[in-house]
């Protein structure tokens, strides 16, 4: 059987042997034919999905059904993961929003039967999922903004003057050029956080993903260049956007452990650097996810739903 959690940029597959990643932006239709190449032919399938907000679906339920007809290219049977549990895809259709979002939900559920009452922290490449596990009502993304549950801000693609509106050069506050020239897989490779591989998504001018290219978009964001800024200039303008982004994330974390009454953090996905300071900031334990789940925990949703499938059967 094969886990799988469908993104608005990132397709992620576990199988028992391993995990896989592929990039297939929905809002384009080469990401959306992309994402049929992935499902045909696949075997059993139990899936969760976030991909159902771009752009290319007028609305969330258009979303999910969309993506459901997609799943359905596999041979084998298919089952989606939802606020309710399982479902095949007849039942699913019945009631698409229960399903729309919902992938946090499965990791939820894995994390609480292995550890009990924590803060999930999964950091991945666009949002930040905050969970008080066991402690969450929340059945929509709008729930979980309110709840301080989902930080919409993630470890490579979110919009740099997202998180501030200025930041220090030379002693002076300098607003920021309210354009989308970088993004933070650019402040994270500058500061060595992630490499050249990591930076798995497009950049805002099209250019390579290196760290001189990164160094060039951030300096752009004070309408400045590698000739007028310094290195250890650009990268204190990194490490700034840095670290309002770990307030942000430590600040929800917070939040989060009061209402499940926990002292520990489980972190995972693509920016579990991020996550660790951010908890780390919050004041609490730390246990990386990695050590109970290995490499699956970088794409936990994935192997969350395969695991509840496998255990019970479905």
């Amino acid at each position: 059987m094969l886990g799988i959690d469908v993104g608005g940029a990132n397709l992620k597959i576990v199988s028992g042997e391993g995990i896989r990643s592929a990039y297939t932006p929905l809002w384009t239709g080469e990401g959306r034919r992309r994402l049929g190449e992935e499902l045909s032919g696949a075997g059993d399938v139990a899936a969760v999905m976030t991909g159902e907000l771009v752009d290319a679906y007028d609305t969330r339920r258009d979303g999910v059904l969309s993506i459901l007809d997609a799943l359905e290219a596999a041979d084998g049977e298919v089952v989606l993961y939802g606020y309710d549990g399982f479902a095949a895809p007849d039942e699913a259709r019945q009631d698409p929003l229960a399903f729309a979002g919902a992938n946090w939900k499965a990791s939820e559920e894995l994390v609480e039967s292995e550890m009990g009452d924590c803060v999930l922290m999964d950091v991945g490449s666009t949002t930040c999922d905050v969970v008080p596990v066991g402690a969450s009502d929340c059945r929509s993304d709008l729930e979980r903004l309110a709840a301080r549950e989902l930080v919409y801000s993630g470890a490579l693609r979110t919009d740099l003057t997202a998180l501030t509106r200025s930041v220090e050069v030379r002693g002076a506050d300098v607003p920021l050029a309210k354009e989308r020239f970088a993004v933070t897989g650019d402040a994270y490779l500058v500061l060595g956080d992630i490499g050249e591989a990591d930076y798995a998504t497009e950049t805002p001018d099209g250019g390579p993903k290196t760290g001189e290219a990164a160094r060039r978009r951030l300096a752009h964001t004070v309408c400045s260049d590698t000739e007028e800024l310094d290195a250890e200039e650009i990268v204190s303008i990194a490490e700034q956007f840095r670290d309002v982004q770990i307030a942000e994330v430590a600040e929800a974390a917070e939040v989060q452990a009061a209402r499940a009454d926990a002292e520990t953090a489980a972190i995972c996905g693509t920016g579990d650097f991020l996550a660790r300071k951010a908890a780390e900031m919050a004041g609490l334990e730390v246990i990386d996810l990695k050590d109970l789940f290995g490499d699956f925990a970088e794409t936990l949703p994935a192997h969350a739903v395969r695991e509840l499938a496998l255990r019970r059967g479905v």
